[in-house]
C-alpha cells in the first residue's frame, strides 16, 4: 500500500510540473501577443497623429489658396 501511494504521488507531482511547463509556455505567448498589442497601438496613434497633421496641413493649404484667390 505505501509503494503504492508514493507511485501515486509520484505520478501527481510529474502531472503537476507537466501542467506548470505548459503555464509557463502560455505566458510567454502571451507575453509576445501583448508586446505585438502594444506595439500595433503605438503605429495606430502614430498614423491617426499623422492624419491628423496632414488634416491641418490641408487647412492650411486650403486657407492659403483661398488668400490667393
Amino acid at each position: 500500500m505505501w509503494i503504492r501511494d508514493k507511485q501515486n504521488t509520484n505520478e501527481a507531482v510529474s502531472a503537476i510540473r507537466g501542467i506548470v511547463e505548459v503555464i509557463g509556455k502560455v505566458n510567454e505567448v502571451f507575453g509576445v501577443i501583448a508586446a505585438a498589442v502594444n506595439e500595433q497601438t503605438t503605429t495606430v496613434n502614430e498614423i491617426s497623429r499623422s492624419v491628423a497633421d496632414a488634416a491641418t496641413g490641408g487647412d492650411e493649404i486650403s486657407r492659403n489658396v483661398q488668400e490667393v484667390a
